[in-house]
């Protein structure tokens, strides 16, 4: 009997508690009874996590409010073994799950992990890099999980919860003060209107200064528009790498009935400042860490407004989920001497992704015996990109992709503790482009203020003469499948094993068939992942070990690289890799003062067969037997925290986090240059919460090691020492105070 999944009607009721489930965060909450009982919709029913028979992460709200400093997806790397995160600049982030990732961030790329917020795919890397802010919880799915999910989540799926409004006033402000300028607040507010209405608004602000030291070149080209002059460009180096960040959202939730459920959610977010691009540093061993020696100087303005109207209707054949979302952004980067090689002088780039949702699904659970869910998807992304690089040449695309797809899902129950999993998801996808690479007689010439909005750029220019043009039109189908045994030894004790695939869309380089000289299509790629698993917990739900044992067969990875002496950008599919690895993580509840956690991973993770079509620059054809990129062999993620209680009700918490890893290389032609080596990392924390729980303070430090960790890195051409990178955060340490009523 499947007992463990909880009807719909009741999850309005639950609050999740601080805990953790395979790989999940470095704290629980203290409880008497043993460890806390968390819930998820990993598999869009509501159930328990431990109950839930696949390899999952999970970080409570209140395990995201206890590290100190903005929490953003970087800090999975530090609970979650075999996660990689890369901030590749301007909220961006790029997931590298078990040797799994996308390499290919820009407007045709997709990602390799679903990112989905309240439910809704966010379908740019530009978008998952963002802060998390009043958020209910964050489930991180490892696999692909192409049934439920879908297209772009081979290597699994991220999902972002936020808080709901609930039918109780409570108001609550956030303060943080840290180095390097930083300054943070936050705020919620909770209002219910009527006994049926109830509204949640939360905002967000995020603001550090440069993490980086002034080292610039000698000279510097005179840069237009509203880049610093060269007479200020030695103030441009040394405010490199600022950020400032707003969050706001809006819930507006209806219950006109008891059998529906409305909530109606707007989302804003901006991200400004100086933030560091992947080939602005150069890397460790040739300059001291954090000294800009040759970068992209820049200004960057990215604003995204999303609106999204859900809604659950109980009915007699089960549970009617709608979504409908509409999503936007405007992304405005400005850059100097992009490519000093080739006598570019500075770069203006706009682009525009509009995204449109629309998801219908039914779910129910037959007496215990039968789970179902089955729905209908739709998403459609539309793209305006121009790109002007100063002296004369010019990129301008209208991309345009189309996703449709139908799926379907049953557990059944043979018998009491034993059930059987089998899942479908029929896939089209439509992805296109229109545009090209164009020449201009004369410079363009920025017009003072212009608008992010104005894809002219605000530039007067001559007339513009087309190089060659960009044009695809391709089409995919896919059939993806999930079977699953899942048997329960006792009713604390889970053995599972899975059978299922994934798929990612194919794409398209700049060019056309036949006209520019390649081919500019690549193929989708495939993987087949095969899993077996233990979900445990014992002595009393005071020690949960979890287990995990992984086989994917890879095949045609997506790999996207830049020629180091054309400056073209090319994706290949690598014929076939083989990524496996295992997983524990152990959490216990030693006293109820006392909680430890530990966790370690192993990955080998190597291409079995990649030969290019041609020798590259490097004078190499074939990979074959390389390490995958962000891979590295071993993690091992120690946390422990103790409560003092001192006698008035308040309470006195020590934290202290270890992550450590073992070296791996961050590009697949595992060059020294682009080398990391094992490293380990430190954070901790001391947080006073007084006895009536309206206030606390935290002092935090992240990085207590001030360890430089490169964390993306490509070579330079051959013969040329070195090559471009971006490091991680060095030691950061602030205090915060929150306040609740």
């Amino acid at each position: 009997m499947k007992s463990h999944i909880l009807k719909s009607s009741s999850v309005a009721a639950l609050v999740v508690g601080a805990g953790s489930v395979l790989f999940a965060s470095p704290v629980l909450a203290q409880a008497a009874q043993g460890l806390e009982t968390v819930t998820v919709t990993a598999e869009r029913v509501t159930e328990d996590a431990q109950k839930t028979p696949i390899a999952m992460s999970v970080l409570s709200s209140q395990d995201l409010n206890k590290v100190g400093g903005p929490v953003d997806a970087a800090l999975l790397q530090q609970t979650s073994p075999n996660i990689q995160v890369v901030d590749v600049g301007n909220g961006a982030a790029q997931f590298a799950v078990r040797g799994i990732l996308s390499t290919l961030t820009t407007q045709v790329g997709d990602p390799a992990i679903a990112y989905n917020v309240d439910g809704v795919y966010l379908g740019r890397n530009d978008q998952a890099g963002a802060t998390f802010f009043d958020e209910e919880r964050v489930e991180l799915l490892l696999g692909p999980q192409g049934t439920l999910y879908g297209r772009n989540a081979t290597a699994g799926a991220l999902n972002v919860i936020s808080n709901k409004p609930v039918g109780e006033f409570h108001i609550s402000g956030r303060a943080e003060v840290g180095n390097f300028g930083a300054v943070n607040t936050g705020g919620v507010i909770n209002i219910p209107v009527t006994d049926t209405f109830w509204l949640r608004a939360a905002y967000q602000t995020t603001v550090h200064g440069s993490f980086y030291s002034n080292s610039p070149p000698a000279q510097f080209p005179g840069v237009p528009g509203n880049i610093p002059s060269p007479t200020s460009i030695d103030n441009l180096f040394i405010n490199y790498g600022i950020v400032s960040q707003e969050n706001a959202r809006l819930h507006l939730q209806w219950k006109p009935t008891s059998d529906i459920l409305a909530l109606l959610t707007f989302n804003y977010q901006s991200i400004r400042g100086t933030p560091p691009a992947s080939n602005a540093i150069t890397p460790l061993g040739s300059v001291p860490p954090y000294t800009i020696q040759y970068n992209l100087p820049g200004v960057a303005d990215t604003h995204e407004y999303s609106a999204a109207l859900n809604v659950d209707w109980d009915t007699m054949l089960g549970t009617v989920h709608y979504t409908g979302a509409y999503d936007a952004q405007i992304d405005s980067r400005d850059y100097g001497q992009s490519n000093p090689a080739s006598g570019t002088k500075y770069s203006i780039y706009r682009q525009a992704p509009q995204q449109y949702t629309q998801e219908l699904r039914i779910s129910k659970d037959i007496a215990n015996e039968l789970t179902y869910v089955a729905g209908i998807y739709w998403y459609q992304e539309n793209i305006v990109k121009d790109l002007r690089n100063e002296p004369a040449q010019s990129f301008i695309y209208q991309n345009k992709s189309i996703s449709k797809a139908v799926y379907g899902q049953v557990t059944y129950t043979v018998f009491d503790g034993l059930r059987l999993t089998g899942g479908l998801r029929l896939t089209e996808d439509n992805k296109g482009v229109v545009g090209g690479n164009y020449s201009y007689a004369s410079p363009p010439t920025p017009t003072p203020n212009c608008s992010a909005t104005n894809f002219t750029f605000c530039l007067t220019q001559g007339t513009l003469t087309q190089l060659f043009p960009d044009f695809a039109n391709y089409k995919w189908k896919k059939l993806n499948y999930r079977v699953g045994v899942d048997y329960d030894i006792t009713d604390q004790n889970l053995l599972y094993a899975t059978l299922s695939t994934g798929y990612k869309a194919g794409g398209y380089i700049d060019g056309s068939p036949g006209v520019s000289g390649h081919d500019n299509l690549y193929n989708p790629e495939n993987v087949e992942s095969v899993e077996i698993g233990s979900k445990n917990r014992f002595f009393n739900n005071t020690l949960q070990v979890n287990v995990d044992l992984f086989h994917y067969l890879y095949r045609d990875f997506q790999v996207t690289f830049s020629d180091l002496l054309t400056r073209i950008s090319y994706t290949y599919n690598a014929q076939k890799a083989t990524p496996q690895g295992a997983e524990i993580q152990t959490n216990w509840q030693v006293t109820d003062s006392d909680l430890i956690n530990f966790g370690v991973a192993y990955l080998d993770a190597h291409y079995t067969n990649f030969i290019l079509p041609s020798v590259d620059t490097y004078g190499r054809q074939n990979y074959t037997g390389n390490k995958m990129a962000d891979s590295p062999p071993w993690e091992i993620n120690f946390g422990y925290e103790h409560n003092f209680d001192l006698g008035n009700g308040g309470t006195l918490t020590p934290r202290g986090y270890v992550h450590y890893q073992a070296s791996e290389n961050l590009d697949f032609r595992n060059l020294p240059s682009t080398r990391q080596g094992g490293y380990e990392r430190s954070d901790i924390s001391l947080t006073y919460r007084e006895p009536d729980n309206r206030w606390d303070v935290a002092l935090w430090a992240r990085n207590i090691e001030n360890k430089a960790v490169l964390q993306s890195a490509g070579p330079n051409a051959p013969g040329v020492a070195g090559g471009l990178g971006a490091l991680a955060p060095p030691r950061t340490f602030g205090i915060t105070l929150e306040a609740r009523y």
